[in-house]
């Protein structure tokens, strides 16, 4: 049993070696970002402007997708509208499952800093 024990600690050890190498990455990625730095008083603006507007509405949720929901990639506007005019837009793509439209619905956000969406095809061919 002693080499099970072996192979976990090793598992154990790549997981992290991998881990470390993947936040640093993308630390280091945020820090060379072209959002840039933000000081301490516009994170305090920010967090004020938000908790004045409330939580209702920054989580309020639209009466209805515009145009629909239909397969595909479909871009329409943010129910939220903050000061940066690249985040006012809502960005989905739909993957239909077996039952079409009426398949069981599950949401993947993307990640702060994803390059691609070919990892979330995957996981939606997968799933499907």
């Amino acid at each position: 049993m002693e080499g099970g024990t072996m192979i976990g600690r090793l598992h154990a050890l790549q997981s992290r070696v991998v881990d470390s190498a993947a936040f640093f990455g993308i630390g280091l990625w945020q820090l060379l970002g072209r959002a840039g730095r933000h000081s301490p008083k516009e994170w305090d603006d920010y967090v004020r402007n938000w908790l004045t507007r409330g939580g209702e509405e920054f989580y309020r949720v639209p009466d209805k997708t515009p145009g629909g929901l239909s397969e595909g990639r479909m871009s329409f506007p943010s129910p939220v509208i903050g000061d940066r005019e690249e985040n006012n837009r809502f960005h989905l793509r739909v993957w239909p499952g077996t039952k079409g439209m009426r398949s069981p619905a599950m949401v993947m956000l993307h990640s702060l800093f994803s390059a691609s969406d070919v990892g979330y095809a995957h996981w939606a061919s997968v799933l499907n």
